[in-house]
């Protein structure tokens, strides 16, 4: 079986260089989920923009993604192994942001076909996004 991990969904999956090695309690219950089942489970960095296709065609078994109505149609989803929510990183500039509505005029950085992102297009067509494969380009 071969897991599809985007190596920068902290605390999930991240890779650590000075380890050289996948970290993170997703890859902990893949681990486990291998030795339960008595077989090996390859892990398979992914780009998250690329990770349904990588399902679909069969590059990849599987992959972690958020719940959502259109995603529990098309795929096989386990119970949800944690909750998290979307947070937005700001320069310190002094401009305080409290509610989502505060963002409207600012451009977001945000990582391809993640869930965050279409809910606030759906939400807040006006805001401007910018959509980038990983968290550390989105923060450059």
């Amino acid at each position: 079986m071969i897991y599809g991990e985007t190596l920068d969904s902290f605390p999930a999956q991240i890779y650590d260089p000075m380890m050289e090695s996948e970290n993170g309690f997703a890859i902990d219950l893949m681990n486990q989920l291998a030795w339960e089942m008595d077989t090996t489970i390859e892990f398979q960095p992914v780009i998250w923009a690329d990770s349904f296709t990588l399902l679909e065609n069969g590059t990849v078994d599987m992959i972690q993604i958020s719940y959502s109505e259109e995603r529990v149609e098309k795929y096989y989803l386990s119970a949800p192994i944690y909750r998290s929510k979307g947070v937005v990183f700001l320069r310190d500039d002094g401009e305080e942001i409290t509610k989502l509505q505060d963002l409207q005029g600012k451009t977001l950085a945000g990582i391809k076909a993640d869930y965050a992102l279409t809910v606030l297009k759906e939400h807040y067509p006006e805001l401007k996004i910018l959509e980038y494969d990983s968290i550390g380009e989105c923060a450059e």
